[in-house]
C-alpha cells in the first residue's frame, strides 16, 4: 500500500458505528497525524453540523477539527450560491441544521413552521430521528405547488450498531414516486460534495486516498476525482448484495487491518 499525503474518511461505518468507535479508529488517526499527514471527514450524515460532529466525535475519543469535516451542509452551500436570484428553502431536516444554513445567509425555515400560503424554491429533504409524518405532508404541498426536491444525500440506509435505519435516498424516492419529479442529490459523491472537498485539499487528488465502507458513494467519488480509494467492509457491506462488484484500489474488513506505511511502526 502507497503513502499519501492526504487521507479523507467517511465516518459513519468507517471510524464509528452510531456511538461506538470501531476497533483500530483512533490509533490509526493518530498514527497519520503523527506522520503529518492531512486529514479531511467527508460524511453524508444529514443529522449534524461541523460543530455537533465535532463534539461527538471528540467525545468518543476520536480526536478532529471543525475545519477537518466535510458534511452536505457545505454541498448545498455551494449548490445554492449558483443561484441567480433569491431563493427560499423549506427544510426537512434537523432543525440545527436548518439554523447552520440560515448563519451561512439562506432564507430556509424549518417544515415544523411550514407556511401554506407561501411558494418554496426548494425542499431540502435530509432523514433526521423526529422527522413526522404531516413533515412529509408538508414537503409534498411544497413540491406540488412548484418546488424542487433536493436530497442531502443518496443513501438508502445507514448502518448502526443493531442493523440499520433508513436515510434521505429511501425518503426522496417517495418523492418521487407521489410527485414524477427527479431528485436532485448534493452529498457524496456529486459535484458538490467533491467541491466542497476540493477546496479543502493541499495536495494533487494523486496524493489522495479515499477510505470509506459504500461502494455507490465513498468509492464511487474518490475514482471519478482521480483518488485511489480503500474499501472497509465494517459499514453497509453486510447487508449488500455478493454480487456487487467492489472497485477499489484496496479492500480492508476495517480500519484496523490497514497497514502502517508511513512510519516506523
Amino acid at each position: 500500500m502507497k503513502d499519501y499525503s492526504t487521507y479523507i474518511f467517511d465516518i459513519d461505518g468507517t471510524l464509528i458505528k452510531q456511538n461506538k468507535v470501531l476497533e483500530g479508529a483512533i490509533d490509526y488517526l493518530k498514527h497519520l497525524r503523527e506522520g503529518k499527514k492531512q486529514i479531511l471527514f467527508a460524511t453524508n450524515t444529514p443529522l449534524y453540523t461541523q460543530a455537533m460532529l465535532t463534539k461527538k466525535l471528540n467525545r468518543l475519543g476520536v480526536y478532529v477539527e471543525e475545519k477537518e469535516i466535510i458534511t452536505p451542509i457545505d454541498a448545498a452551500n455551494i449548490y445554492f450560491k449558483q443561484e441567480k436570484k433569491p431563493i427560499s428553502v423549506l427544510g426537512i431536516i434537523h432543525p440545527k441544521v436548518v439554523t447552520k444554513l440560515t448563519d451561512l445567509g439562506w432564507d430556509i425555515i424549518h417544515s415544523k413552521d411550514f407556511n401554506k400560503t407561501r411558494n418554496y424554491t426548494y425542499v431540502l429533504l435530509g432523514m433526521y430521528t423526529k422527522l413526522t409524518y404531516l413533515e412529509l405532508v408538508a414537503g409534498l404541498q411544497s413540491l406540488d405547488r412548484g418546488a424542487k426536491l433536493l436530497v442531502m444525500n443518496p443513501d438508502l440506509f445507514c448502518p448502526i450498531k443493531t442493523g440499520r435505519i433508513i436515510d434521505s435516498g429511501s425518503l426522496g424516492g417517495i418523492y418521487e414516486e407521489c410527485t414524477g419529479q427527479e431528485a436532485t442529490v448534493i452529498g457524496k459523491p456529486t459535484y458538490w460534495m467533491q467541491k466542497a472537498i476540493q477546496d479543502k485539499l493541499r495536495c494533487p487528488l494523486s496524493q489522495c486516498l479515499f477510505i470509506g465502507d459504500s461502494p455507490f458513494t465513498d468509492m464511487r467519488m474518490g475514482r471519478e476525482m482521480g483518488m485511489d480509494t480503500l474499501f472497509l467492509k465494517s459499514g453497509i457491506n453486510e447487508f449488500l448484495s455478493p454480487s456487487i462488484q467492489i472497485d477499489a484500489t484496496y479492500s480492508f474488513p476495517s480500519i484496523k487491518y490497514i497497514p502502517y506505511v508511513n512510519s516506523s511502526r
